[in-house]
């Protein structure tokens, strides 16, 4: 929505959205996990919790890293994690 919102100002903005939702431009499945101190915290936890140990990560961007690995193990992208870790 704010993308929507902020490209309906423009000339081309509608031809912008339709890009921008296009996955043949913008693949869904390659947006990066934004990794910060509470996401390499929470990372960490939640694979400790599942026992998980080949997932634990030494820094953020080793975390970036497994995060990339295991949604392209799924078809999803890295940054659906960052859902999962905020709570």
């Amino acid at each position: 929505m704010l993308i929507k919102r902020a490209l309906n100002r423009y000339p081309n903005g509608q031809q912008a959205i339709q890009y921008w939702y296009n996955p043949a431009y913008f693949d869904p499945t390659k947006c990066e996990l934004p990794v910060d101190s509470n996401v390499f915290v929470n990372w960490n936890n939640l694979f400790k919790k599942m026992r998980i140990k080949n997932y634990l990560a030494r820094n953020r961007s080793q975390v970036a890293q497994l995060a990339r690995t295991v949604a392209q193990q799924f078809g999803i992208s890295p940054s659906v994690f960052d859902s999962l870790l905020f709570f």
